[in-house]
């Protein structure tokens, strides 16, 4: 399954934020894996969010890879 949707953030919370802004619906968490730093499922969607980051922003905060598939 390809990958809808790819968008990098901060934190859990930000992505969060993203995907509410994105699909107009609250995601709903199911947890994490071994791969992934949180999973989510939004309207019928299943998003991941990376456990590793090698991208920075200009303030040198982490940037983690979050798809929705």
């Amino acid at each position: 399954m390809s990958a809808m949707n790819r968008f990098a953030a901060t934190s859990e919370q930000n992505a969060e934020d993203q995907l509410k802004a994105l699909y107009g619906a609250k995601p709903v968490r199911t947890g994490s894996t071994t791969a992934h730093r949180m999973t989510w499922f939004v309207k019928n969607r299943q998003v991941t969010m990376a456990r590793r980051s090698t991208h920075k922003n200009g303030r040198g905060e982490a940037m983690f890879i979050v798809e929705v598939k």
